[in-house]
């Protein structure tokens, strides 16, 4: 019972430090819409581009063409509003995935979204990779 005590706090403690040190900003961006409600009208507009409501009351658009999915929180959320752009690359190293986000919620709440983000496309390259692992032994 100690040591799941202990891994707890542990666990509590890096989390806490982890989501309290502030991420760095990027100077340049791949968005190219000025406001997350402009990218959300402009990528309404395109033919390509099929959105889906999530239960959660996200917004997700996948731009086929461009390999790309953009992600909207609903307004409840604190990193409101925002825009995640992620698009998929293929290198010769593997599958990776190139990430912008236009925040304009505060410094936390868009560090946070950034980390979860971050997170979420790790799981994603790891799945990818596992698939195509178990594909090849096929």
């Amino acid at each position: 019972m100690k040591v799941f005590f202990s891994i707890f706090i542990l666990l509590f403690l890096s989390s806490t430090i982890y989501s309290a040190t502030p991420l760095a900003e990027s100077p340049t961006s791949t968005i190219e819409y000025a406001s997350p409600k402009a990218a959300y009208e402009a990528l309404s507009k395109k033919q390509d581009v099929t959105f889906r409501k999530e239960e959660n009351g996200w917004v997700v658009a996948y731009d086929k063409s461009a390999s790309t999915i953009w992600s909207f929180p609903p307004a409840t959320d604190p990193s409101f509003p925002a825009v995640i752009k992620r698009t998929i690359l293929e290198t010769a190293e593997g599958i990776s995935i190139k990430m912008d986000v236009k925040c304009g919620a505060s410094k936390e709440a868009c560090d946070q979204l950034v980390r979860n983000f971050s997170d979420l496309n790790e799981k994603i390259k790891q799945d990818i990779k596992q698939k195509s692992e178990s594909k090849n032994n096929l």
